[in-house]
């Protein structure tokens, strides 16, 4: 899959986004992954993932992590939004050509997830909002 070229300059800072790392959960996260890049290094990341709270629940619960960047490892603790639980989160992020590999650990409470994703793209930030869907908003009388 080719990426789009980037619009930054080189050396400019850039935001890019994965909105998937497979093994989270079971597959049953919803995951964002947003970098602040100034070239090809990291300089910032955050981690935001809304995922059941037990295998086969409606009930979500979230976390959002700033992760902490030392070189290809991206690390960072929070608690859950919901039941407050402990998160920590460990990953080894590689390039590997046009795309990214995650490996690496996230616990939840007692729960580790081991997490194994290849061929992961990344989105730019335009390409990310427009992937995003639009809430048409709510017509407080429709006419039928």
């Amino acid at each position: 899959m080719k990426l789009s070229p980037k619009a930054t300059a080189p050396g400019g800072m850039e935001t890019r986004y994965f909105t998937s790392i497979d093994g989270l959960m079971d597959g049953n996260a919803d995951v964002i992954l947003k970098e602040t890049r100034q070239g090809k290094t990291v300089t910032a990341a955050v981690l935001d993932v809304c995922y059941p709270v037990a295998k086969n629940s409606d009930r979500k619960d979230r976390f959002v992590v700033n992760l902490q960047i030392a070189g290809q490892t991206l690390t960072g603790t929070t608690q859950s939004l919901g039941a407050k639980a402990p998160v920590t989160v460990k990953l080894t992020r590689k390039p590997t050509g046009d795309t990214f590999e995650f490996r690496g650990q996230i616990g939840i409470g007692q729960a580790v997830t081991e997490v194994t994703s290849p061929d992961n793209a990344d989105l730019s930030e335009k390409e990310f909002l427009d992937n995003q869907t639009t809430d048409d908003g709510i017509t407080p009388q429709p006419k039928d």
